[in-house]
């Protein structure tokens, strides 16, 4: 017990030797400053223990630590094609429409020049030629005034 005594006496006296002096003072505190500082920063990485239940409503958000993300290739590319078909087509330019039509009125032209050029037909024959040529409805009088016309103001039309 005495040897704990002396012992113990000689520690208290080292120990307030120590803290008297200035510069052990100062390890002391930024020792402590450091712990601290370490023990909050700490506490930011320590995750929550939450003890819950299958099926049971947590009181708190939960954040995973980290984000995940899967492409399901199979799936991505059903919906894409889905998608592709629900978009509607674009017509096809074909640039020999324009052509072809001009050929054919050309055509319906010629045809109505040589009925017009028939000097020896009637009237009511020359009309008819002519609604038998034009592939759309137009009415009588415009009809008999097309057979009655001049072959020279058609060549007009065709050159337009």
């Amino acid at each position: 017990m005495l040897l704990l005594r002396r012992i113990g006496g000689g520690l208290l006296k080292a120990l307030k030797f120590l803290f008297k002096n200035k510069n052990f003072q100062r390890y002391i505190a930024a020792g402590l400053f450091f712990v601290l500082i370490t023990m909050l920063v700490a506490f930011e990485f320590v995750p929550q223990k939450v003890n819950l239940q299958v099926g049971q409503i947590s009181p708190s958000t939960i954040f995973a630590p980290r984000s995940v993300v899967y492409v399901d290739q199979e799936k991505t590319t059903e919906e894409r094609q889905k998608a592709m078909e629900r978009v509607p087509r674009l017509p096809e330019v074909n640039r020999d429409v324009p052509i072809n039509v001009q050929q054919d009125i050309n055509q319906v032209l010629d045809s109505v020049k040589k009925v017009q050029a028939d000097t020896e037909a009637d009237e009511d024959i020359k009309t008819n030629r002519v609604k038998a040529l034009i592939p759309f409805s137009l009415s009588d009088q415009i009809i008999r005034d097309i057979a009655e016309g001049n072959p020279a103001s058609t060549d007009q039309l065709a050159e337009v």
